[in-house]
């Protein structure tokens, strides 16, 4: 499946860019990824938090959390 997506990419037209543009989109491209996998960590530790606290329970929760500040 990733070479289709390979062949898809590579066959899209892509317009010229004025100097500098291309920089700019990188760089906003680049950004928005970084943000993106900083908003998938912060689900991932909500959901093991969540998991733990079903586990450990709410009191137990707690007393961990004040035990770290």
């Amino acid at each position: 499946m990733a070479h289709h997506n390979l062949g898809h990419v590579l066959a899209r037209k892509i317009r010229l860019f004025q100097s500098g543009e291309a920089e700019k989109a990188l760089e906003d491209c680049v950004w928005r990824m970084e943000q993106c996998r900083l908003e998938m960590e912060k689900l991932a530790s909500s959901v093991a938090l969540a998991e733990y606290e079903q586990e450990a329970g709410p009191a137990r929760l707690a007393k961990l959390a004040r035990s770290v500040q």
